[in-house]
């Protein structure tokens, strides 16, 4: 596969102009480094590192985290509109479930167990005023 001239010339400008050309106003910004070249993609972000081989430059993609940080915030965009039009919660009715006759029944007996051992340790205790 061969280089076109034109990449070829933009590369060797961007390696003698050095840090000049990485203010360039372009769609591509370029930045020497060791072996060759950092660009920059100014309306997507995306970064490229651009080495000679041979007697062209091959650029390949920099791992980045931005494209995961940008999906995450547009789930979270989707949840949060989600949230709002629901109100809140969305598995949340708004409405608090009352216990049945049952759980009251079940409640009132331990109460009730509980208040007679409370009364008989009472009673126990004040018949040996030495035992407070």
């Amino acid at each position: 596969m061969r280089a076109r001239p034109s990449l070829l010339i933009l590369a060797a400008a961007a390696v003698l102009a050095g840090p000049a050309l990485a203010q360039n106003s372009g769609r591509f910004t370029f930045q020497p480094m060791d072996g060759g070249l950092l660009r920059l993609d100014t309306e997507t972000g995306q970064v490229s590192q651009c080495t000679r081989a041979g007697d062209s430059f091959a650029c390949r993609s920099v791992a980045d985290d931005r494209a995961a940080l940008l999906d995450e915030i547009d789930r979270l965009r989707r949840e949060n509109d989600q949230l709002r039009q629901a109100g809140g919660n969305p598995g949340v009715t708004g409405k608090i479930p009352l216990p049945s006759e049952e759980e009251i029944d079940k409640a009132m007996g331990m109460f009730e167990k509980l208040m007679r051992r409370m009364m008989r340790s009472f009673r126990e205790e004040g018949t040996a005023p030495d035992k407070l």
